[in-house]
């Protein structure tokens, strides 16, 4: 079988006070903190269910964001949650 190319978004990920950051990529299946958890904690980390046209992040509590330092807070690969780096 042929793999489907997995998506990704990229987007400059600072902070809200100061324009320090870092340019980030997010993968489907990676994980990612919010600003503001719209169904929950925002310390839980949500894993990235899916990719969508204009950036658009479907996450693993049902809710969409835009792949944006106005929405993500912080980002992890799966391999860097899963093996707690």
């Amino acid at each position: 079988h042929e793999r489907m190319a997995q998506r990704m978004v990229t987007f400059w990920l600072g902070t809200k006070t100061t324009l320090e950051g870092r340019n980030m990529i997010i993968f489907e299946g990676d994980f990612v903190r919010l600003w503001h958890n719209f169904n929950g904690s925002n310390y839980a980390w949500l894993r990235v269910v899916r990719i969508e046209p204009y950036d658009l992040c479907v996450l693993s509590n049902g809710a969409t964001v835009c792949a944006s330092d106005q929405y993500i807070s912080e980002a992890k690969s799966a391999d860097e949650f899963i093996n707690g780096r």
